[in-house]
């Protein structure tokens, strides 16, 4: 088995063990690394490569929003749903425009939150 094969088997059981909590902080840190390598590539100027990371990004974006529990009570899951789709805006905004700034924002804002879910 290779190295590259066995890295991706243990990220596979990894994700396969983990708890819904533990799968929200891999999207979360899996978010906010592909965002970070968008950014990398966008100061070397390889815009493939932006595309690709952030595209990936915004995947991840839609899968919490799609993980997020609509039927409970409150304003909580509104809140994440709006933090959600505020984010995925920003990263095809990005995209679209190149936009380090935007970028950044967005890698905060995750590692805010990725910080506050990790409290809980």
């Amino acid at each position: 088995m290779s190295y590259k094969q066995a890295t991706n088997a243990y990220k596979n059981n990894q994700v396969l063990t983990a708890s819904p909590k533990k799968i929200i902080d891999l999207l979360l840190e899996g978010a906010i690394k592909q965002i970070k390598l968008g950014i990398h590539f966008m100061e070397d100027k390889n815009f493939e490569a932006v595309n690709e990371h952030l595209i990936k990004a915004q995947d991840i974006i839609l899968e919490l929003k799609l993980s997020v529990d609509t039927t409970v009570e409150g304003e909580i899951p509104d809140q994440l749903i709006a933090m959600y789709e505020f984010m995925f805006s920003r990263l095809v905004q990005a995209n679209m425009e190149k936009d380090v700034e935007r970028l950044e924002l967005v890698v905060t804002m995750l590692e805010d939150f990725r910080e506050t879910w990790n409290e809980l």
